[in-house]
């Protein structure tokens, strides 16, 4: 068979899948999102088995190194799990019964502000300095209306909310089989590794395999280490932030901090997010007390900033400012908050990926010149 039949059959071939995807691809999309849904828990798996994998390494490598690897490698797994179930039992069992307190307490206390408080609503009117007795009146006939809908606004929320809490169970259904499914990926790691590697072999080009290699080598260490360092980071700011804020009697603490906490995994916009949300909450009870929360958030913002980031994540981002608010606003635009959380570790990748291969051009041209000079 001629090269040129050859090249024809193929772009015959692409031609008419093209063609087919085009045709059917509301059917092709439908089938992708229920396969998606299909191997979510393994999914989720995968990502609870690559985390609890960092603190694995580390009980076999330091506390069981000494033992035979079949006993070390169980018992640095079972020390791994009952650690991440404390965890998620200490979350459930002390962290979770105070959230849902404050957010209650919250809620009720916004209800009673408006709905009781009309002084509320000429103190927010007179800080941005309105003082019209015309338009405070109808500011406050326009909250007495929507507060006398309040009913109605609710009835109509039962099936949303019904809807909301049945895709919360499926959620939470997944990630207890992702947990369980995790179990079998970390204790068979050795072997399903074995596997890929046998598949690779055989249907991966050698001259592919090794920068493929080099790439995954590379975003296990730039994603791994960003994902564990930011999740100890949020842990430390959450911490901090609940102890301040239990001391000065801030109002919905344990709250507030979860909110930074979990904001602060966020590289950049994090801080800022939990931080708004934050002095908010605390508006709403004391001005002056959001005043001094502001101020504290803001030292605590810097602290973490210059002192406790740095020391865990160190320079293993290798990104300008710029280029850290560039992937997370496009990460955040095309996958959520998810894709804002691994948007800067991946694209780190994909920076130090380009400008490897950036300097290895440059490298070669001038070598070229070099020699086309000398000759």
């Amino acid at each position: 068979m001629s090269k040129d039949l050859k090249q024809n059959i193929v772009l015959v071939t692409y031609a008419i899948m093209l063609y087919f995807i085009s045709t059917r691809f509301s059917v092709i999309k439908a089938l992708v999102g229920n396969m998606f849904i299909l191997i979510t828990p393994f999914v989720y798996g995968f990502f609870i088995a690559y985390l609890v994998n960092w603190v694995y390494k580390f009980f076999k490598e330091t506390i069981f190194s000494k033992m035979a690897e079949k006993s070390g490698k169980y018992c640095s797994l079972s020390l791994s799990y009952l650690l991440v179930l404390g965890l998620i039992g200490f979350i459930i069992a002390i962290v979770t019964p105070q959230i849902v307190e404050s957010a209650s307490k919250l809620i009720k206390h916004l209800y009673t502000m408006f709905n009781s408080d009309k002084s509320f609503v000429y103190n927010c009117l007179n800080i941005i300095g309105v003082n019209d007795p015309s338009i405070e009146k109808s500011v406050a006939e326009v909250i007495g209306n929507l507060l006398g809908d309040l009913e109605d606004v609710i009835s109509k929320m039962i099936a949303p909310i019904c809807e909301i809490t049945t895709k919360l169970v499926k959620e939470l259904y997944n990630w207890l089989l992702g947990f369980i499914i995790s179990v079998y990926l970390l204790s068979s790691k050795e072997k399903l590794l074995l596997q890929l590697k046998k598949i690779v072999d055989l249907f991966v080009p050698k001259r592919i395999i090794a920068p493929m290699m080099e790439i995954l080598k590379l975003s296990h260490k730039k994603v791994g280490r960003f994902l564990v360092t930011k999740i100890i980071n949020a842990f430390i700011v959450g911490i901090l932030c609940f102890i301040i804020t239990c001391l000065f009697n801030t109002p919905y603490s344990p709250l507030i901090s979860v909110i930074v906490g979990i904001a602060n995994i966020i590289p950049f916009l994090g801080p800022f997010i939990g931080a708004i949300l934050g002095v908010f909450i605390v508006l709403t009870v004391d001005y002056l007390k959001a005043f001094w929360f502001a101020i504290f958030i803001f030292i605590l913002q810097q602290i973490d900033a210059n002192i406790i980031g740095p020391r865990l994540l160190g320079s293993s981002i290798g990104l300008s400012g710029f280029w850290i608010m560039f992937s997370v606003i496009i990460g955040g635009g095309l996958f959520g908050v998810l894709g804002m959380m691994l948007g800067v570790p991946i694209f780190s990748v994909i920076y130090l990926i380009c400008t490897k291969y950036v300097n290895n051009k440059l490298s070669y041209k001038n070598n070229e010149s070099v020699n086309s000079e000398s000759h």
